[in-house]
């Protein structure tokens, strides 16, 4: 799983950090980050929460569909049905969660917003039932469909997903789309709230990390250093653990610990000597302790790596 940003700069929320290091709102690389993780556990096939079981209509075709996950065959043979009983619980119910399954499956965003539109229509005729049977389990794929419709129905996804939880259903991924739901809303410290939870069901290193990113954005360093050591300590992939330990050597400079910052960016450079973020972070640090000269040519080095990096190019020119 990578991050398709890469850099993430943050610093205490709403202070400018100490020796350079500009205070930059996150938002963007949280979502960012957050989609990439649904994208590495949803669209590319890792994870897709857990499928609803269904209580309705044991003995249904539809119902065998379901559980061969055949949802062509499913929203085919539900067509048919609605023809003949257009408010059929059922077909309303299950034809629903077809067209959510078969639309985050799209590559093509135009199929995939006609199917989740589909999607919402049915399973919104299906709640006109009132039928208690099922009510969590729709709203589950409900908050989940909304969501994917875009940041204009955060605040449905939201409602939906938690009504879900409070109905008593909770999927693997649930909390996780509700963190992310929430951080495209500025909604921070509810997104560490569900990243924690998120956390708890699954000890996921791209779940650390964006915790930690997270936790920066509202200022929880001391709880944002310890998700990056997690997120070190259980990842196996290289890069997410490059990004942690920058993550974390700016943590570290902010506090004042520089020779554990140092620390990580010499391993980072260790692994990647072409990382340009290890490099500036290099250059901060030794800007902090008044070594201009090695400042100056651990950001020259970033430039170089990285001829358009922003920030290393204004420590220069202010230094």
């Amino acid at each position: 799983m990578r991050d398709p940003e890469g850099r993430f700069r943050v610093s205490e929320a709403g202070t400018k950090a100490p020796h350079g290091i500009a205070p930059v709102t996150v938002f963007l690389a949280v979502a960012v980050l957050l989609i990439g993780v649904l994208a590495a556990l949803v669209f590319m096939g890792g994870r897709l929460g857990s499928l609803p079981s269904v209580k309705v209509g044991s003995n249904d075709e539809l119902v065998r569909l379901w559980g061969e996950q055949a949802y062509g065959d499913l929203v085919e043979l539900s067509n048919r049905r609605l023809e003949d009983q257009p408010l059929e619980y059922e077909s309303l119910l299950l034809s629903g969660f077809a067209y959510f399954y078969m639309g985050i499956d799209q590559i093509e965003t135009e199929i995939q917003h006609d199917y989740m539109n589909q999607a919402v229509v049915r399973l919104r005729k299906a709640k006109l039932h009132g039928r208690p049977e099922m009510q969590s389990e729709l709203q589950y794929i409900l908050g989940k469909t909304y969501f994917h419709k875009g940041v204009y129905y955060d605040d449905l996804a939201i409602e939906y997903l938690s009504a879900s939880l409070d109905g008593g259903y909770q999927s693997t991924d649930t909390h996780e789309y509700l963190a992310l739901a929430h951080a495209r809303r500025h909604e921070y410290e509810e997104s560490v709230y569900h990243l924690e939870r998120a956390v708890e069901l699954n000890p996921d290193d791209l779940l650390y990390y964006t915790l930690g990113a997270t936790r920066m954005q509202v200022g929880r360093n001391e709880e944002a250093q310890r998700s990056f050591r997690e997120a070190v300590r259980v990842s196996s992939d290289e890069y997410l653990q490059q990004q942690a330990r920058i993550r974390l050597g700016e943590l570290l400079h902010m506090s004042g610990d520089y020779d554990e910052a140092e620390e990580q960016m010499r391993l980072v450079l260790q692994d990647n000597p072409k990382s340009a973020d290890a490099h500036f972070v290099l250059g901060e640090i030794y800007s902090a302790r008044g070594d201009r000269e090695r400042a100056r040519y651990e950001w020259r080095e970033a430039v170089r790596i990285e001829p358009r990096h922003v920030d290393a190019l204004q420590s220069l020119q202010n230094n």
